[in-house]
C-alpha cells in the first residue's frame, strides 16, 4: 500500500500560475493565497512550506534575485511581516508554529483566486485602477548597500574578536539563505557577495568575506 503524501510531494503537484497573470500582483496578496492552497492540500502553513510553495506558484516573483532556480525566503518572510494583524491583518502566526488567515484574508485570497482565473485579468491593486498601477520595483543591488549591510551583521563585530560567539546561523543571515538551502548556491551567494563588495571599494569587509569562507568552509563543501 502506497504511504501518504509528504508536504514535499503535495507542493510540487501544484500548477504554477502563468507569470503574465501575477506578474504585477504585490508580494503580500500571493503570499495570502499560498498559505490558502497550503490549507487547501492540508499541508502545514509553516514558513519553509510557504517558501517552498511561492516559488512553485510564481516562480517569477519569488526566486532569488541572479539565481533564479531557488527561492528567495528573504522575500517571502517580508511579506508575512506584512500580513500580521499590525499591517494589513490578513493572517497571523509565527515562523515556527505556522501561520492562519483571518477573515479578511480568506476574503482576499478568494478575491485573488478569482482574478487568477483563465480570462481574467489580474486584480488591480486595492484602491487603484488597473491602468494606475504601478510596474514592480526593479530587483537591483547596490554595492554600497550590500556592504553597509554586512558592517551592521553581529558577526561581522564577532570576526575582529577571534570569531568568538560566531555560528552557522549567522553565516545563513548574512547569505540571506537557510541551512537547507543547496550548498552550490551558498558558494555563489558568497562569490556574488565578494564581487559587489570588491567593486564597492571595501577592503576590509572583502576580507572579512574571505575569512569567513575558510572560518565556515564546512558549509560550502559538497
Amino acid at each position: 500500500m502506497q504511504g501518504a503524501q509528504t508536504a514535499c510531494e503535495k507542493i510540487m503537484e501544484l500548477d504554477p500560475y502563468p507569470a503574465p497573470a501575477y506578474r504585477e500582483m504585490d508580494l503580500n496578496r500571493l503570499t495570502v493565497l499560498t498559505i490558502y492552497m497550503l490549507i487547501e492540500i492540508d499541508v502545514p502553513p509553516v514558513f519553509e512550506n510557504i517558501v517552498a510553495a511561492n516559488f512553485r506558484l510564481f516562480p517569477e516573483r519569488f526566486a532569488m534575485v541572479g539565481f533564479p532556480q531557488y527561492p528567495d525566503a528573504t522575500r517571502v518572510n517580508r511579506a508575512l511581516l506584512q500580513l500580521r494583524p499590525k499591517y494589513r491583518n490578513w493572517a497571523s502566526g509565527k515562523t515556527r508554529t505556522g501561520w492562519a488567515l483571518t477573515s479578511a484574508g480568506l476574503a482576499e485570497a478568494n478575491a485573488l483566486l478569482e482574478s487568477l482565473r483563465p480570462g481574467v485579468r489580474g486584480a488591480p491593486a486595492q484602491g487603484r485602477t488597473a491602468s494606475q498601477r504601478a510596474a514592480p520595483a526593479a530587483r537591483t543591488i547596490d554595492p554600497e548597500d550590500v556592504t553597509a549591510r554586512i558592517r551592521g551583521l553581529p558577526i561581522y563585530v564577532k570576526s575582529s574578536e577571534d570569531w568568538l560567539g560566531a555560528t552557522a546561523l549567522e553565516v545563513f543571515d548574512l547569505l540571506e539563505a537557510y541551512p537547507h538551502t543547496p550548498k552550490v548556491a551558498l558558494r555563489r551567494r558568497l562569490k556574488q557577495m565578494e564581487t559587489m563588495v570588491a567593486s564597492a571599494g571595501d577592503l576590509n569587509v572583502l576580507e572579512f568575506l574571505k575569512s569567513l569562507r575558510a572560518r565556515f568552509a564546512v558549509l560550502f563543501r559538497d
